[in-house]
């Protein structure tokens, strides 16, 4: 390849780069592909209004941010772009959502009183039975048992 035929890829692959970057505000501005709002609930932002305090405590960022991401022109595009892949590739459905008590949305998987109850009374009658009896082991040891309630799915469990 010669020098000018360098240059001149260089410079369109340049110029191609930048008007990637271009495309979520040319979107937002003139709507060049149509798109329609993700169906849902999502919590409003609240608008901080810019003064000194608001700056130096980092709310104002943090609230521009989050409007700025919910108005992503390609949002809606690319969540379902998400969920239709997820549904060819692993055959999974987008999940339940369910709305807590404080507004907060869990799937229905990952709702942390899941992990209080696993559905299977005699294996939860068994790891119990098993505790007790550690707990026996180590009381004739002298062993203090202390045993961590973690919110987490991720917690440590009796096998």
């Amino acid at each position: 390849m010669t020098g000018t035929k360098r240059i001149r890829l260089h410079t369109a692959l340049a110029v191609l780069f930048v008007s990637v970057l271009w495309l979520p505000i040319w979107q937002w501005k003139w709507q060049l592909i149509q798109e329609q709002p993700l169906a849902g609930e999502e919590k409003a932002i609240e608008v901080v209004p810019l003064t000194l305090a608001t700056w130096f405590d980092l709310s104002f960022q943090r609230s521009f941010e989050a409007r700025q991401a919910r108005k992503l022109s390609f949002r809606g595009h690319l969540v379902r772009s998400n969920n239709q892949l997820n549904v060819d590739l692993f055959g999974d459905v987008v999940p339940k959502v369910r709305k807590g008590t404080d507004d907060e949305l869990f799937e229905s998987g990952n709702h942390p009183r899941k992990a209080w109850f696993t559905g299977d009374v005699m294996a939860s009658r068994e790891r119990l039975r098993k505790l007790a009896k550690l707990q026996d082991y180590l009381s004739t040891r002298k062993v203090a048992l202390l045993v961590m309630i973690t919110p987490s799915n991720d917690g440590a469990r009796l096998r």
